[in-house]
């Protein structure tokens, strides 16, 4: 969430402040660090839970990270 809310807060600077580029390339890679901490607490885990209405689609989540070949 906090990487989310850093992203529209950079989209809603630009806008208003007109930001120089090299200040774009600098904050997302800042922006990035929270969901690397999660990415690293939960052990390289990349299981995305699918919602209700799509599970017939899908199943119950999708793994992202592993190749089953």
């Amino acid at each position: 969430m906090l990487s989310l809310q850093s992203m529209i807060f950079l989209g809603f600077a630009d806008d208003v402040f007109s930001i120089r580029w090299r200040y774009k390339i600098l904050l997302p890679a800042i922006a990035s660090i929270p969901l690397l901490m999660v990415y690293y607490v939960n052990f390289g885990d990349t299981h995305i839970i699918i919602p209700i209405p799509l599970r017939f689609l899908f199943g119950r989540y999708v793994n992202l990270g592993k190749q089953l070949w």
